[in-house]
């Protein structure tokens, strides 16, 4: 990431928009593959979170070192992790399970007909 935002800073870049990784340890897919169903792929989070506050980090130090260097940054971690956690306290009816897909918590994207399977699920109100 840093070799990325050094590059196109060179070529003249000096707003920077980023997102840290999702919780994937709880994302449907993750879910829906493991013996124990429902449950968190708890072994990925040290990593995501590792990860994460490394590319905090690594952005504080470029906003230091490279001149005119701006950024916003997104915990997309974070967010999505309050709406699977507290559904409807953000509008939702369900945190859980994904809206277009198949398998276990519909994790398996294959939303159209893609990828492994032509037959897919879609929930009915997309709003909830």
């Amino acid at each position: 990431m840093t070799a990325v935002v050094e590059g196109n800073h060179k070529r003249g870049g000096r707003n920077f928009a980023l997102l840290d990784l999702w919780p994937m340890a709880c994302l449907p897919y993750g879910r829906g593959t493991l013996q124990k169903k429902g449950a968190c792929f708890d072994k990925i989070t040290p990593y995501v979170t590792l990860h994460n506050k490394g590319l905090s980090n690594a952005l504080q130090k470029l906003e230091k070192n490279l001149e005119g260097f701006r950024y916003s940054f997104i915990s997309s971690n974070e967010f999505l992790t309050k709406r699977m956690n507290n559904p409807s306290k953000y509008g939702f009816v369900e945190g859980k399970v994904a809206c277009c897909g198949s398998g276990p918590y519909g994790g398996i994207f294959n939303c159209g007909g893609m990828k492994i399977s032509k037959k897919y699920n879609l929930c009915k109100n997309v709003s909830e």
